[in-house]
């Protein structure tokens, strides 16, 4: 697991499976700000089947 702070980044590649995203704080609200670099009509979130 990882903690990104105020300013830092991450990149995903596409096909990236996403196992957990949560805020680990119990105190403070956390912000997200996704950008997608992507063709018109692509895909932007394919969900994994459910097992």
């Amino acid at each position: 697991m990882s903690t990104y702070r105020q300013g830092e980044n991450w990149v995903e590649q596409p096909g990236a499976h996403h196992v957990l995203t949560e805020n680990t704080s119990r105190t403070k609200r956390a912000k997200l700000l996704v950008v997608f670099v992507s063709n018109t009509g692509d895909k932007l979130k394919v969900d994994d089947p459910r097992s």
